[in-house]
C-alpha cells in the first residue's frame, strides 16, 4: 500500500502544501502566503491537529487547518466581496486574494513588534508566539504637594512618592494563544446574544459589502465578541463549539433590524442598542485565537527555546525563568 505524505515548500511565490502518494507526482493542495525568510521558526506544523502556522510579512501569524479546511474557492469566496472603494479582500488579506492564496482561518496579531518565532503545543490546542520586546517604560513616582489645613493627617508628607516605587510599563511579548475551534455541525444560521457593559466596544471590523448582503466580519479585535468567544470556549472545556464567531461570518440581523433594512441600518442598531441579539450566517472560517497567558521575556536564546512546556493533557503549562526581571501588576 502506497504511503501518503504532506509536505511544505517555501518559495518566493508563497508557501505551498503538497501531497505525495508513493512514487506519484506530488499534488498541490494549498498555496499559502509568503513566509518571512528568517530561519526555521517561521513555518510550523502540527501533525496531530493538521495545522500549519506561517509567520507573515505583516508581522502576524496565519494558521491554516490543512486536514479539514475548505477548498481554496470556498475560502476565497468569503473575502472576494467588493470592499471599500471597490477593493477586494480584508485589510491585510487583499494581497493573498490577489495572489490566489487561501486566507488564514485564524490570524494572530502581534502585541507590539512583529512576531519573530512561533510553535504549536503537542496537541495543537495552543500557539506560542514571541516578539522582540518594545522599550520598557519607566514611570517616576509622583510627589505630593504640601498639605492644606483641611487635608487629612494620614496623607503622605510633602516630597514623598504616592506609589510603592518605580513603576514599569508591563511588556508582554511571550504569548500563549488558545485556539478555539468551531464544531463541524454548526448550523448555517446561528444566534448570539451580547450585552454591552459600557466599557468595551463590540470589537468586530465589518464590511458593508453592497449594503444589502449583511455585515461581513473581516476581523475580530479586543472587545465584547472576543470576550464572548473566550467564555463559550471555556464553558465547553476547550472542545469545539457551534456558536463561535470568526472572521468570514456575516451578520444578517441585529435585534429587530433584518437584512432587508440594509447593512447601514444594522450597523446603527449595533451602535444604539445596549442588548444585541445577532443572527449570523456561518462563513468558511473555523477557529478563533485569544491570549490565554502572557509573559515578559526580554531574551530568548536558542538554549531557552521552546520556552513553554505542557503537561500530557495540556491542562497545565510550565515555564523556566533564569536571571530575568518579572513584572507583575506594573511594579517590580
Amino acid at each position: 500500500m502506497a504511503t501518503t505524505m504532506d509536505f511544505l515548500v517555501a518559495a518566493d511565490s508563497g508557501t505551498h502544501v503538497y501531497r505525495a502518494k508513493g512514487l506519484e507526482k506530488p499534488v498541490l493542495l494549498r498555496s499559502l502566503p509568503v513566509a518571512v525568510p528568517a530561519g526555521t521558526q517561521t513555518i510550523r506544523c502540527n501533525a496531530a491537529a493538521g495545522l500549519v502556522a506561517v509567520l507573515l510579512r505583516t508581522g502576524s501569524v496565519g494558521v491554516w487547518d490543512i486536514a479539514n479546511s475548505p477548498s481554496p474557492q470556498e475560502s476565497l469566496a468569503e473575502f472576494e466581496q467588493p470592499g471599500p472603494q471597490g477593493r477586494r479582500g480584508a485589510p491585510g488579506l487583499s494581497g493573498m486574494v490577489a495572489q490566489q492564496h487561501v486566507p488564514p482561518s485564524c490570524e494572530v496579531l502581534p502585541q507590539g513588534n512583529a512576531i519573530a518565532r512561533c510553535y504549536f503545543s503537542p496537541k495543537g490546542n495552543f500557539l506560542v508566539t514571541w516578539e522582540p520586546p518594545a522599550r520598557v517604560r519607566v514611570e517616576r513616582p509622583q510627589t505630593v504637594q504640601a498639605p492644606t489645613p483641611s487635608s487629612s493627617s494620614t496623607a503622605p508628607a510633602e516630597g514623598q512618592p504616592k506609589g510603592p516605587g518605580i513603576a514599569l510599563g508591563k511588556v508582554e511579548n511571550l504569548v500563549v494563544w488558545a485556539i478555539a475551534r468551531r464544531s463541524k455541525d454548526c448550523p448555517r444560521i446561528f444566534e448570539v446574544k451580547i450585552n454591552k457593559d459600557g466599557k468595551q466596544r463590540l470589537g468586530v471590523n465589518v464590511d458593508h459589502l453592497d449594503g444589502k448582503s449583511g455585515l461581513l466580519i473581516r476581523r475580530i479585535d479586543p472587545g465584547l465578541v472576543e470576550t464572548y468567544n473566550r467564555e463559550v470556549h471555556l464553558q465547553a472545556g476547550g472542545h469545539p463549539v457551534q456558536d463561535l464567531v470568526v472572521a468570514g461570518d456575516k451578520i444578517v440581523a441585529v435585534n429587530d433590524v433584518f437584512l432587508s433594512a440594509g447593512a447601514q441600518a444594522m450597523a446603527q442598531e449595533i451602535q444604539r442598542a445596549d442588548k444585541l441579539h445577532l443572527k449570523i450566517h456561518r462563513g468558511s472560517g473555523w477557529a478563533f485565537a485569544y491570549a490565554a497567558v502572557k509573559y515578559f521575556a526580554p531574551n530568548m536564546s536558542p538554549v531557552r527555546w521552546p520556552p513553554i512546556l505542557w503537561s500530557a493533557d495540556e491542562s497545565m503549562v510550565c515555564r523556566a525563568v533564569t536571571n530575568e526581571i518579572l513584572i507583575a501588576e506594573g511594579f517590580t
